[in-house]
């Protein structure tokens, strides 16, 4: 896919590269993650609220989440694979599975630090989901494309028409949005809280 090509912008072609898409989108949603993730930390930690009990939807939240992780693992065996096949695989396949596969792991810690700590709706990974929303579905239309032009017009770097890659990455668009619209929603109130304000801060409460 060439991005400045006059031709596909007037006929309505333009996408991004998969390099760009398991770098640049890639790499900043999780990113974002990890920089605002470290300050979420400090917060919930001060905030003085109490665990909250578990419930049904934190264990949705969590087992979507290590879907997610799974998900993110098999792809990486399959890149793993496919390289031992004897296939050029571009390194940023490597890496950005990579990442994203830690990144998972470290969002599924988060969902159990901030229940510990009475955190009932989290802005940090609502947004977490959202901007993976985006990312995952970026990708999966560049996929489609892939699977619906010849395969003797794709530009070098782009993945080839792997059928098990791309179930995966069906079935992980699906579990992330489920993750995005279950971290809109507020869990249990703690147990008790500490802070004993007659005017509390409403974050606590939003969802």
């Amino acid at each position: 896919y060439n991005f400045w090509s006059p031709a596909a912008v007037l006929n309505g072609t333009v996408d991004f590269t998969p390099c760009f898409e398991d770098t640049v989108i890639l790499w900043s949603t999780c990113a974002f993650l990890w920089v605002f993730a470290a300050g979420r930390f400090f917060f919930a930690s001060a905030d003085g609220a109490t665990f909250i009990v578990k419930s049904p939807l934190y264990y949705l939240k969590l087992v979507f989440a290590a879907i997610a992780v799974c998900c993110s693992g098999a792809d990486i065996g399959a890149v793993i694979y496919r390289y031992e096949q004897g296939h050029t695989v571009p390194h940023f396949y490597y890496t950005g599975s990579s990442v994203l596969f830690c990144t998972l792991i470290f969002a599924c810690v988060l969902i159990e630090y901030e229940r510990q700590h009475g955190v009932r709706s989290s802005g940090v990974l609502f947004h977490f989901w959202l901007f993976l929303v985006i990312y995952v579905g970026v990708r999966l239309r560049t996929w489609i494309l892939i699977f619906t032009e010849p395969e003797s017009t794709l530009q070098p770097g782009t993945p080839g028409r792997e059928v098990f890659r791309f179930v995966v990455l069906c079935v992980f668009f699906a579990v992330v949005l489920v993750s995005f619209v279950l971290s809109m929603m507020k869990d249990r109130r703690p147990l008790y809280s500490i802070d004993t304000s007659q005017n509390p801060c409403p974050e606590m409460q939003a969802s």
